[in-house]
Formats: structure tokens, sequence, C-alpha cells
């Protein structure tokens, strides 16, 4: 940020990795004959500023009115207080999946710029962008005239920001458009070597009015904009969060490639022609073969988008209920909220693609209160089968079995809780006990022993070995 006050938005244009990928989309879709073809929306334009708002500003509200105190700004040791990660043997631990990963250079890349244009997620959905194209306007470092410019063009058909560059030179003798992400394009394709990057007066301290030189270039109208507006924001409550997997930046882009999607779905259903960038849509009032395509393709898509937006909603609230009676002390006994909460966490389990862990995880919380230990079994065996580490879920699996007395379901869980909690006695005493029920006295001598070792003071392990003791005695006699 401080760089881009004095240098322009020079991060962008030479250390965004999403720049590099757009770019490198860009330029492989040019190779394949497909050009990106820049569009121009009042509403798009406002979708990182609300993604600003949402990422820093919100938050902070939220504690104060909320009553959570801002944690204090201090040097974190690696791996304290769960988020350093300065030194870490989990490089991959804060970030998506593979797969979550590739739909998003998918989504960021090619597809958007593919409907909006070359960098448009730059424009219309980077939070950083927002901030940095800010204080680009008071940055003096600009790209400025240092030769004889003829208005050629070739500045700004080379210009991968969609900037009139040869327009503003004309007019300021600077490129003065915050989109400018001084990567240096036009500087290189001038044939008159008149631009060079360079400082000067910043245009935030200049008479200066972008209306002059865009005028009258948006490619939907108001009461479009408008639409794409309302669908944006529904859109990214649906997608945001969905299943647990979707990140934020996924579904701003997601989303506006829906809102964009919904505009020329509706014109091809209702305009005399329409066209998705230079495909062919509709004509005289006849549909194309492609425009049939592309409304069979929307009404799939927008119906699986009521179909997330079914999960999610209950999703969301079962998840409201749940914690209102686990953080409500006086309701932790509620069984009609929970009977609720457990109504909803089930239809996303029923009919959603996937179901997240922590709804599997709160379903079987539910059941196991409600002394249904048999429903839970399942869902905490997926559990564990997904997540091998999961202490909470073994844990309960023993317990469920010792209680059943299946010894012998229980054996492989405590095993499992002794191997990831080698120092906890309770594990070892639990495992000895387990075994001592299906006569293997030698083993559960071993654990009892180890519990007693690791806390001397285990009357629990004592009397189990002396329980083994007697045993063995009647056993002998």
């Amino acid at each position: 940020m401080i760089a881009t006050l004095f240098l322009g938005r020079f991060f962008c244009g030479w250390a965004c990795h999403i720049l590099s990928l757009q770019d490198g989309c860009a330029w492989l879709m040019k190779k394949i004959g497909v050009k990106p073809q820049a569009i121009r929306s009042r509403f798009f334009i406002w979708v990182p500023l609300g993604a600003v708002f949402y990422l820093f500003v919100w938050p902070q509200i939220a504690m104060y009115f909320g009553g959570i105190e801002v944690a204090k700004l201090h040097v974190a040791k690696a791996d304290s207080d769960g988020w350093s990660s300065f030194v870490t043997d989990d490089l991959w631990r804060n970030l998506p999946s593979g797969e979550i990963a590739l739909s998003t250079f998918f989504i960021v890349g090619f597809l958007i710029i593919y409907l909006l244009g070359s960098r448009s997620f730059c424009f219309y959905g980077c939070p950083y962008g927002a901030l940095f194209s800010i204080a680009d306007r008071v940055s003096p470092g600009r790209i400025i005239l240092t030769g004889d410019c003829v208005q050629c063009g070739v500045c700004t058909s080379n210009c991968g920001s969609d900037i009139l560059v040869h327009k503003e030179i004309k007019k300021y003798e600077m490129v003065t458009n915050d989109r400018c992400l001084k990567c240096l394009d036009c500087v290189g394709g001038c044939p008159e070597q008149a631009l060079s990057f360079g400082f000067t007066k910043p245009p935030l301290f200049k008479k200066i009015s972008k209306l002059e030189i865009y005028k009258e270039r948006y490619n939907f109208t108001l009461w479009e904009d408008i639409s794409m507006a309302i669908i944006f924001i529904l859109s990214v409550l649906i997608f945001r969060a969905l299943y647990d997997l979707i990140p934020f930046l996924m579904s701003i882009g997601l989303s506006v490639v829906t809102a964009y999607l919904s505009i020329i779905f509706y014109r091809t259903l209702t305009n005399q022609s329409s066209k998705i960038r230079r495909t062919i849509l509709k004509i005289s009032h006849r549909i194309t073969p492609i425009g049939y395509t592309f409304i069979t393709f929307c009404i799939c898509y927008f119906t699986l988008i009521v179909h997330s937006a079914f999960i999610q909603f209950h999703s969301f609230r079962g998840q409201k209920i749940y914690e209102s009676v686990i953080t409500d002390r006086s309701s932790t006994r509620n069984p009609q909220k929970l009977e609720k909460a457990l109504i909803h966490f089930e239809l996303a389990d029923d009919f959603g693609l996937i179901t997240p862990l922590r709804i599997k995880k709160q379903i079987a919380s539910i059941h196991l209160f409600r002394g249904e230990d048999r429903k839970a079994i399942p869902f905490l065996k997926e559990l564990v089968e997904e997540i091998p580490e999961d202490i909470e879920s073994i844990g309960r699996l023993s317990v469920i079995y010792m209680k059943q007395k299946n010894f012998y379901d229980a054996l492989p869980f405590l095993q499992k809780l002794v191997e990831l909690q080698p120092q906890n006695p309770k594990s070892h005493y639990n495992l000895g006990m387990a075994n001592m029920s299906i006569g293997n006295y030698e083993l559960a001598v071993i654990h009892l022993k180890r519990a007693i070792k690791i806390n001397p003071s285990y009357e629990k392990a004592k009397t189990g070995l002396s329980m083994i003791s007697n045993n063995r005695k009647d056993i002998s006699e």
C-alpha cells in the first residue's frame, strides 16, 4: 500500500499472482482465436469496495456491537494463537483444497475474462485492487507523455485494462485512470516511443473528469445494472461458504458471473436480438442453435443455484439454532430447539450434494444428547474416515461401544486414542479395561501400568490392576 502511494499500482502489474493468471489465460484465449472484450457496468465497479467493507470494516463493527474485545497488535510466535505461519511444516493448512483452488483459477481466469474482459476480476471483484485504486489517485508515479504522440492508438490496443490511453495522453499528457496497473505494455508498444513511466502531479490534485473520455460506454441499462446488483448480493449469500468449501473471493467471482449470465439470459428470452460476447444467441426474434444451448445451460445452472440456496438456508438455520443451544446455558437441555436444528441439518444432509464435516459432527452431537447412540454411530464413523486424527469423534465412538459392552468394536478406537494421546492416562486406562473385559489380561496390565506411571495417583487404574489380579487367582484356583 505504501509503495502504491508513490509508484501507483505497480504491485498489481508486477507481483500479483491473480493478474499473472488472468494475463496468462487471456494470452491462451487469443492463441485459440478468442479475444477478450471488456465491458462497462455501473454496478460491477462497486463490487470490490463492497468486498473491502465485508472483509475489513464489517468484522470491526460486528465485534464492537457484539461486545468482543479487539485483539491487540502483537508479534506472535510460530503456530501460536492458531494463525501464525512464519514457521510451519504444514504449508497447506490455511489454503483451500486442490479442487477448490483449480476451480477458483478457472472462474477468476478463463470464465470471467471470457465474459467480462481482460483483467476484469481486478476491477470487478478484487478487494485489494479497490484499496490500491484509491491509493493510486494520490500517487505521482504515472505513465506520462515524454515525446510526440501521433494518436495512432497502439497504446490503447495494447492496454489490457481497457483504458483509452491515447485519449488520456492527448487531454492530460498522462494516464489518469486508476485501472492502470503500470504494466508498461503501452510504453513498450508505442511506435513513437512517446510514453514512459515518470512522476508528475497526481490526478487527485487536478481537475479531471473521466466522463469527458468514457461517457456513454456502459453495456447495460440502468435497470439491468440494478437487477445485477440484486442478483449479485443474493448469489454471494448462496455461494459464500457453501458446503463449507467455497471461499469468499471464489464466491465473488461466481456471483459476478451469475449476475451477468442472468441479464444475458433475460435478453435472449425477451429482446429482438442477443449475444454473449461475439457469439450470436438470438437475431431477428429467432434463437440460434447456440442460443438454445445457452438457454438450456442457464436453466440447469439456475436450478443448481436454487438447490444451493435450499441447502444454504437449512445449514444456516440449523447452525444458528444449534449455537443458541450451546451458548445459552439455560437452554442446554432444550429438546425442542435441538429437534428444530436436527430437522434443518438432516434436510441439508439428505438433499445436499455433499455433507460438510461440521454438519455431520453436529448431527452426531444432537443424537448423542438425545440418547440415540446408534443413530450417531454412522456419522461419527464418517468423521473418523475423513479425519483419522479426530480425537473427539474417536473418543465418542469408543464410549458408545463401551457403554454397549461391545468391547471388540471399541478396541480399534481405544487403540487409536492411545496412539494419538500416548501421555493421556485415561486413554491407557480405557484400553486396559476393554482388554480386561475380553480376557486379554497381559495387554490390560501393560496399559493400566502405563496409566499409573503417567499419573501415580490414578486410583481407577490401580483398582483395575487389583481386579485383574483377583481374576487371575480365581482362574488359577
